[in-house]
Parts: structure tokens; C-alpha cells; sequence
């Protein structure tokens, strides 16, 4: 008979396999042969498989094997879709984003370039979809937030200050920033770091927070002495203009559009005030890297 060609698979293996001719065989003459004439083994023959002698009955087994390899190679798909689900898809696994950190992002693509193009990087300001993130809160509901400011070389002409506001462990509204634009102090940074929480909490609809901070100075100025320095044109007890004040403005107008209490920890010893001073720590470059 000499070479032949027999099957065409079908995706659905309840349907029979279709004979293919060769040129100038007939497909009946090929089946003809098969039954009469041919000894075809399975795959995989065992001792215990018993030998196929008929045209019907390899039918029957190679429909039974490919059912088998059909249901192994759909297995080890599922498996890879999972596989694959876990590495890439951002519903199962989504990205870890900070406020600070920078991103590129990939350009549309251009028809007949195969190259990917990028711009940025671009600094993340804000996580600006609401409702996506899980805040702790005491007991009458209101959000926790600790703050802290450092500076480096602080007093010194080369001082550079940095806030950190710590929500959360790994949570992404965690922030530290540089301290641009303004005398470079522990107290400023302290008093800047306040602000960005408020201002954090505002874009997301956070109306009632608790501002934790080690800074007694702080407190005291925003729960003690604001009303008089109001009244008396931010002059302090010494008929001087208050210290700091642009940024002390700043915090009170925001503690009008979100309800604010400030509460005292200890510098050290308090895990979430040791967390923002090592943010803080990073905006004022004390430390070089993110921390875990």
C-alpha cells in the first residue's frame, strides 16, 4: 500500500475521525486495507493491552487515547491560565503603588513599529481612586493617621526636611515627601506633615481624623494658642509675628474642611510613630532607601 495519511482530528472527539484519501486512493480502499490486511498497535502498548487486529476496533482505541490527551492537555491549560492569572492579572494580583514612587507608562502603540515606548518616569502624588483603601479607625470612627518630621543637618544652611504620614502597614496612602519652599526645620516638617495627612483625607472623603504626632509644640499650637494668634493678627505674647505661621495658616484653614484631633505619642516605643519618622527620615534623605 505504501505511505498513507489517515486521520483528520476533530476539535469535538464524540465525532468519528475522518479518513483522508491519498492521490488516487480511495478512502474506502484504505479502510478496506486497515481491516483486512493491517496490524496497526496503540501507542503505549502494554503486555496487558490487547493486540488490535480490526479497522474498528483501532478506532475505538485511538478515539479513546486522544480522549485522554485531550483531557491532559485541557488540565495543564487550566493550569497554566492560573499560572498566568496570577502573575499578570491586576484583579488577582494588583500593583503595589506608594504615593513618591515613580512610574512609566507605556504608549499606545503605533502601527508597524514593533519597539514599546515609555514616558516618565512620572512621580505618583496621589492614589485618586476612592474607596480602594482600608483605614483604621478608634472607636468613635475616626481615621488614625501618624505623622513626623525630620531634618537633616537641621539649624545648618545645608538642612533638608522630610514628613512621612503612616496610615497602615504596606497600605498605599503611606507618603514622604522633600520639603520644598520653605525654612528647612524639624517644626516645619512636623507642621507639613499634618497637612498632607489632612489633605490625604480630604481627597478621599474622609471627614473625621485623628493627626498622631510626638510633637508637643504642634499640638499646642493648633489646640492652645490659634485663637489668640487669630485675634491678635498672628502676633505672639511678645508682639512678634508667630514662627512658622504660613504653614500654622495652612493647617487651620484645612481643620475647617475636616474634623481634626490631635493626639500625643511618645517618640519612641509607639510602632506606628516610629513608622513615620522612618518616612519622614527617607524625605529628608537621613535615610536612602524605602524601607520594608
Amino acid at each position: 500500500m505504501g505511505h498513507y495519511h489517515i486521520l483528520t482530528i476533530q476539535d469535538n472527539f464524540s465525532k468519528h475521525c475522518t479518513a483522508v484519501p491519498l492521490k488516487d486512493i480511495k478512502a474506502h480502499t484504505i479502510a478496506h486495507t486497515l481491516a483486512t490486511k493491517a496490524v496497526l498497535p496503540s501507542p503505549n502498548v502494554t503486555d496487558e493491552d490487547e493486540p488490535i487486529h480490526t479497522y474498528n476496533d483501532y478506532m475505538v482505541d485511538l478515539i479513546n487515547k486522544l480522549q485522554k490527551i485531550y483531557q491532559l492537555a485541557f488540565d495543564h491549560l487550566e493550569k497554566a491560565k492560573l499560572h498566568s492569572k496570577g502573575l499578570y492579572n491586576r484583579n488577582a494580583r494588583p500593583i503595589d503603588l506608594k504615593i513618591g514612587q515613580f512610574v512609566y507608562v507605556e504608549k499606545e502603540p503605533k502601527i508597524g513599529k514593533l519597539d514599546q515606548a515609555y514616558t516618565g518616569p512620572d512621580e505618583i502624588v496621589d492614589i485618586t481612586e476612592k474607596g480602594n483603601v482600608d483605614m483604621s479607625t478608634d472607636g468613635s470612627g475616626r481615621t488614625l493617621v501618624y505623622v513626623d518630621g525630620s531634618c537633616s543637618f537641621n539649624g545648618s544652611t545645608d538642612a533638608k526636611a522630610g514628613i512621612g504620614v503612616w496610615f497602615a502597614d504596606v497600605h498605599p496612602l503611606n507618603t514622604y515627601k522633600t520639603l520644598q519652599g520653605t525654612r528647612a526645620t524639624n517644626i516645619t516638617a512636623e507642621t507639613a506633615a499634618a497637612i498632607e495627612a489632612c489633605q490625604i483625607c480630604i481627597r478621599h472623603d474622609i471627614s473625621r481624623i485623628g493627626i498622631i504626632t510626638d510633637s508637643k509644640y504642634l499640638i499646642s499650637c493648633m489646640t492652645e494658642h490659634i485663637k489668640k494668634w487669630k485675634t491678635n493678627g498672628w502676633l505672639n505674647a511678645k508682639s512678634k509675628p508667630v514662627v512658622n505661621q504660613t504653614l500654622l495658616k495652612q493647617l487651620a484653614e484645612l481643620t475647617r474642611k475636616i474634623d481634626v484631633q490631635f493626639e500625643y505619642t511618645p517618640v519612641q516605643g509607639i510602632y506606628g510613630n516610629e513608622k513615620a519618622d522612618e518616612l519622614a527620615k527617607i524625605g529628608s534623605e537621613i535615610i536612602p532607601t524605602e524601607p520594608n
